[in-house]
């Protein structure tokens, strides 16, 4: 499909554009909208899912952490 988004007419203007196609049919200049949606989402999926990973882990350790200094508080308390 990435070939069709960048597709170029003989002038430099991007040929895969809602305005372009829809001169055929608004159902095709839609499409054309979803499908350059689903394209950047797919390339922004792939940046923020290892980030979103990370922050999964991050956030566990936070858990660790924060039991780990509620037992060393209570410990203090004793003390």
């Amino acid at each position: 499909m990435e070939p069709y988004l960048f597709l170029k007419l003989p002038d430099g203007t991007s040929f895969f554009t809602a305005t372009n196609l829809s001169g055929s049919s608004s159902a095709m200049a839609t499409i054309t909208t979803w499908a350059k949606a689903m394209y950047d989402y797919h390339n922004a999926s792939k940046i923020v899912k290892p980030k979103l990973d990370l922050l999964k882990m991050k956030e566990a350790a936070l858990q660790v952490a924060l039991a780990n200094l509620m037992s060393a508080e209570e410990e203090l308390d004793k003390v």
